[in-house]
């Protein structure tokens, strides 16, 4: 009986320290009207926060337009703790709506992971470029923190890969998860 509730026990802390935790974002919605911790990078396009012209959930989004900077990318971003070998997956809705198609111009979701001395990104993954027309649909990437990290980054971008670019995007209902690293 004993062996029994050991075997229980472990297998109780096994699953517990292998669930995913939810990063507490700030403002994941995108509703609030300070923009803090949120922040621009990149000059690609015009960027508008708390915009109410269209939302996944809620009221308001973000919104990127594709107007200017050629060959270079422009998003939103937000930092948050992470450690070499933790699991990330993050996410937001994304959609391109007709009136405004992405042109020449591709939307994206970049998670990105900090570290070392000087501070630098030490790697990086990105969901698949979107670009067109496109209803709100749930754009996800995960990826595996290397070693040296010590802060991750959830990114909301646009690119520009060229000449003669236009159209919006907009951005919503972000979410971020890390996986600890397996101890056995």
């Amino acid at each position: 009986m004993k062996r029994a509730f050991l075997f229980f026990m472990l297998a109780v802390f096994i699953m517990a320290i292998s669930d995913a935790a939810e990063v507490s974002l700030v403002n994941p919605g995108l509703e609030a009207d300070a923009q803090e911790p949120w922040y621009w990078w990149g000059d690609a396009g015009t960027g508008a926060y708390g915009v109410s012209e269209s939302s996944h959930e809620g009221k308001k989004s973000i919104k990127i337009v594709a107007d200017k900077g050629d060959y270079v990318p422009m998003g939103l971003l937000q930092d948050f703790d992470c450690s070499p070998e933790e699991e990330v997956t993050i996410s937001a809705w994304i959609m391109s709506p007709e009136s405004s198609p992405l042109t020449n111009s591709d939307a994206f979701v970049r998670l990105e992971f900090w570290g070392g001395e000087p501070f630098n990104i030490i790697k990086s993954y990105e969901s698949p470029h979107l670009t067109g027309t496109f209803n709100w649909m749930n754009s996800t990437i995960s990826g595996k923190a290397p070693e040296g990290t010590t802060k991750a980054k959830i990114g909301l971008f646009i690119w520009n890969p060229g000449t003669d670019h236009s159209g919006a995007v907009y951005f919503d209902d972000t979410k971020a998860s890390k996986t600890g690293p397996a101890l056995f």
